[in-house]
């Protein structure tokens, strides 16, 4: 008699081959440091926002600024920006008169002492932290999609004119801004341009000493100059094709390069962390609006990375991949995930998400569904042999859970599958997982058939604490 482990968790490798062994889908999963698997974070109202919805376009962007404010900006059909708090949210735009947003790109939030600058392909706005009021960013600033704070400076990159150039304003301190409002005077403002090649820069931001200028095909880096204001620093041949994709990851960035693939880099050198999906990536028939953000939430740390077809991927630090969906019951389809832009909140240490139809929520580990929709959480192995091509039975599959601690009398359901060749499934086999006060159930199915390779298929679907353990099979090599 044999015995292993199957590996049910977030190790979707759908790039590759399931009939070598790997997982073809890892729907709604994460692990914890000793493997067991739990659904992802759920969505969940938040202490820091009104539950109300907020702009019925959607909210496409959101800022927490170091003093506990929340801004928010809606879509593109009359795009509005809010002050977001827990008792309600005021609108800080009257429409026409400079304190709307302008632009049709995905707003980009720049913070300094004095003010919040946002920009989003057209005119650039600030948000005075001091009377909390919004009006067009002064100066003459560039139609800039992306906008930055750095060195006492805000820096915008130039779509409209010289698309390699960065401009940068005066310099400006404290509850002083006059000089951010500084674009065109000689000796006080002025601009820098990418050095490498006729690169167009299409995001622009910054970490540590260092302003990181991802262009098309190369990512460049420069540093403040006593002489020059900013000098280069260095360049790698890496381009970006998706000019939201990009996500800080404390001293370096990931995002979506020009050969369509996931990589991290601190602008000297570079790691590709997308080989299991790339095959998924390279498929895409879009790719250019994908957009990225970082959840934080121990043990969750997970880089999301939602496109336009609707697919969210999301790869868990020192783990692996999966994609994070929501499951309509009703027509028993997959849809995307409601979430449409997210800021981290740093003095709450809470991940803040504002959705497609115009919310602001919670992204939480406490929440064990998506603001009262179970979350669906669907692991397939790939097909395992266990090493060996001979047949072999199936004596055991032992199974071990655990469940929240609420007392309410529903039982809970969980289902196995298992098919022997590509998409030939069995009947479902429900596991009955007791009440709810049956915290650590252990469940055993015996005498599962003979096989030479099976990939099993795990579902769950609750709205309370759920988590797998561990699998193990027991089985039989047979002769022949």
């Amino acid at each position: 008699m044999e015995q292993a482990k199957l590996i049910f968790g977030n190790n979707q490798e759908s790039g590759h081959e399931s009939l070598s062994g790997a997982s073809p889908v890892a729907m709604n999963v994460v692990i914890d440091s000793k493997g067991t698997v739990l659904r992802r974070p759920g969505i969940k109202a938040s202490l820091l926002a009104s539950s109300a919805a907020i702009d019925a376009n959607g909210i496409d962007a959101l800022h927490a600024t170091y003093t506990g404010k929340t801004y928010a900006v809606s879509g593109l059909i009359l795009r509005s920006i809010y002050d977001v708090g827990p008792s309600g949210f005021t609108n800080l735009s009257t429409l026409g008169s400079g304190s709307d947003m302008v632009g049709s790109q995905r707003p980009v939030f720049s913070e300094t002492e004095a003010i919040v600058a946002i920009a989003a392909g057209a005119a650039p706005e600030k948000i005075v932290l001091a009377t909390n009021t919004a009006s067009r960013l002064g100066g003459g600033p560039p139609n800039a999609t992306h906008m930055i704070s750095h060195g006492s400076r805000l820096l915008a990159n130039t779509p409209d004119v010289d698309k390699s150039k960065i401009q940068y304003s005066g310099l400006a301190a404290g509850n002083s801004y006059a000089n951010h409002e500084v674009w065109a005077l000689a000796g006080i403002s002025g601009y820098f341009s990418g050095e490498a090649r006729a690169d167009p820069i299409v995001a622009l931001h910054e970490n540590t000493n260092l302003v990181f200028a991802f262009g098309r095909s190369t990512l460049q880096t420069f540093a403040t100059d006593s002489v020059y204001v900013y000098a280069p620093a260095q360049t790698i041949n890496l381009g970006c094709a998706a000019p939201y994709s990009v996500i800080r990851i404390d001293d370096s960035f990931a995002w979506l390069d020009d050969h369509r693939r996931f990589v991290v880099s601190d602008g000297s050198s570079y790691n590709v962390i997308s080989e299991a999906i790339n095959r998924n990536l390279m498929e895409m028939a879009d790719i250019s609006t994908c957009f990225g953000y970082r959840i934080y939430a121990p043990p969750v740390d997970c880089l999301v990375w939602t496109f336009p077809d609707g697919r969210t991927f999301a790869r868990q630090t020192n783990s692996g991949w999966s994609q994070w969906m929501e499951r309509d019951a009703t027509a028993n389809v997959w849809k995307r995930l409601r979430i449409n832009c997210h800021c981290y909140h740093p003095s709450e240490s809470a991940n803040l998400v504002g959705t497609t139809d115009g919310h602001v929520y919670e992204m939480s580990t406490q929440a064990a569904d998506d603001m009262g929709t179970p979350i669906m959480a669907v692991v397939e192995t790939g097909f395992q042999n266990h090493d060996t091509e001979q047949k072999k039975h199936c004596v055991s599959i032992t199974m071990s859970f655990k469940r929240g601690a609420s007392q309410s009398a529903t039982r809970t359901y969980a289902c196995l599958r298992y098919a022997d060749s590509p998409d030939e499934w069995t009947d479902p086999i429900r596991i009955d997982l007791g009440h709810s006060g049956d915290r650590y159930p252990v469940v055993q199915f015996r005498s599962l058939g003979v096989y030479r390779k099976r990939n099993w298929k795990l579902e769950f679907s609750s709205s309370e604490e759920l988590a797998l353990s561990g699998v193990t099979e027991q089985y039989e090599i047979l002769e022949g």
